[in-house]
């Protein structure tokens, strides 16, 4: 077989390196989008092998790294890393197209959305947790650069706490990983032998194993209550950013959430408390995102709520509620990057993020009114969108599991779609005032707009593309 992860990881990684070395600002777009559309069309093409070809899904490519220390360059190709590469895929590929207001003319922008990239490809194929981790850290880097040195307003206060709180889950993972290295019978970072032998880690040691890997994903989705530096790093990285830490970032602990849950047995045991704190953590986003003005920070607690529905899908343990969280991770990336996006359109047109100020939006930006009222839409699960088929999968699987308890957390998403549609109609919708203009939509963005629409009607018609890989 190709090695196509292998060829993944190049392309990107030769991307970064000639758009680092490119001349100009305009150069280097034109690089990343040129090398992020080529990934693209390779996740596209691994989506497709994934559904024709019986024996694409399991395959390992691997290279011998420190052998005697169980440590390989070795990557797979599951249903959940395949559908999370075409995620970083298409959000990368609509940041790369994107402008924002600030630094339009540092070509260092571009070097780092592809390093973004190649981190999050390599996480979600990653065969052994030394890579994992590898790949983890990486996309922090590239994250805490994108916010401090592309941001503006307290963009350094947003970075700074953005990694203070990185750099603590990535010590917890780095603890819990050696644990896993050295409680198992034969030492290995391979996440296949983890899962055949996790039973035999000794009793008193999984709890903590659960407990360190639970919070350090928790403090990436991020969860209630490891969420603080969620509403500063959105607000202030640039568009770019917001539409890849939201989009995509969030998914390194949405993943790690499945690993955990789908490669260690005893994790079933703890399924319960994680229902329960991704309810809570639904319902406290929806009550905070009602207090915000900042379109930003609204859609950053936006964001929030739907990390914990997705903590609720993996918590119930069965396929439908597995799917669903896979699907909404799915969904929520394209609809972060929409969102945003628009957004940053806005501040471009208007130089403003607040409701209260922006009045008649779809008099003179009717695609950017729209185009976040389909994010909205989308958000809160209307049908023909991707939302919609991942909660009714999730809540198929959580009634299943808990119940009508498992219905509960529906709840908190009608909560956030009155919100929503009460905010757009406010100010997006209303005709009685209209914010006055200060300078036009660039195409980019408004090509960026239709890339991050398409693809969520694309998974929201046709659903089979994605569970299919379930057998659902």
């Amino acid at each position: 077989m190709l090695p196509i992860i292998f060829l993944m990881l190049a392309i990107l990684g030769i991307g970064g390196l000639v758009a680092a070395l490119a001349g100009s600002y305009s150069r280097s777009k034109r690089t990343a989008i040129l090398f992020s559309a080529v990934a693209l069309l390779i996740a596209s093409y691994m989506v497709l092998e994934a559904l024709t070809s019986p024996g694409f899904l399991g395959s390992t490519e691997s290279l011998p790294y420190i052998g005697q220390f169980g440590i390989y360059l070795s990557f797979t190709i599951t249903q959940f890393g395949v559908v999370l590469v075409l995620l970083a895929s298409i959000v990368s590929f609509a940041a790369s197209v994107a402008v924002s207001t600030k630094f339009e003319d540092n070509k260092n922008l571009y070097p780092l959305i592809l390093l973004f990239e190649f981190s999050a490809i390599g996480l979600f194929v990653s065969a052994n947790l030394f890579l994992f981790y590898i790949f983890w850290d990486v996309g922090v880097v590239a994250s805490y650069f994108l916010i401090s040195a592309f941001g503006k307003g307290e963009n350094k206060h947003a970075a700074n706490t953005f990694l203070i709180y990185s750099i603590f889950a990535s010590a917890v993972l780095l603890f819990g990983i050696m644990l896993i290295y050295f409680y198992t019978p034969v030492h290995s970072f391979d996440i296949s032998y983890i899962a055949s032998h996790s039973f035999e880690i000794p009793a008193d040691i999984q709890g903590t194993i659960f407990t360190l890997f639970f919070i350090a994903f928790m403090v990436k989705m991020p969860i209630f209550p490891f969420h603080s530096w969620i509403a500063n790093a959105y607000s202030e990285a640039p568009t770019q950013g917001s539409m890849l830490i939201s989009g995509v970032l969030s998914k390194f602990g949405a993943y790690g959430m499945l690993l955990l849950f789908t490669v260690f047995t005893f994790s079933s045991e703890f399924a319960k408390y994680a229902f329960v704190i991704g309810a809570i953590s639904a319902f406290y986003a929806a009550f905070v995102v009602m207090r915000q003005k900042d379109l930003k920070r609204i859609t950053a607690y936006s964001s929030m709520l739907e990390s914990g529905i997705i903590l609720v899908g993996i918590s119930s343990l069965n396929v439908f509620g597995i799917a669903g969280a896979l699907y909404l991770m799915l969904a929520h990336g394209l609809v972060m990057a929409l969102m945003f996006a628009v957004i940053g359109g806005i501040e471009i047109s208007y130089g403003s993020r607040n409701i209260t100020m922006l009045k008649g939006i779809v008099r003179d930006s009717v695609g950017s009114a729209y185009s976040f009222l389909v994010g909205t839409f989308a958000s809160t699960g209307i049908p023909l969108t991707a939302g919609f088929i991942a909660d009714v999968l999730i809540f198929i699987g959580a009634i299943k599991t808990y119940g009508l308890y498992g219905a509960i957390p529906i709840f908190s998403i009608m909560l956030l779609g009155f919100y929503m549609y009460y905010a757009v109609n406010k100010s997006f919708l209303s005709t009685k005032e209209s914010s006055q203009s200060i300078a036009k939509l660039p195409r980019q963005m408004a090509f960026t707009y239709a890339i991050a629409m398409a693809a969520i009607f694309i998974f929201g018609i046709f659903p089979y593309l994605i569970t299919a890989l379930f057998g659902i």
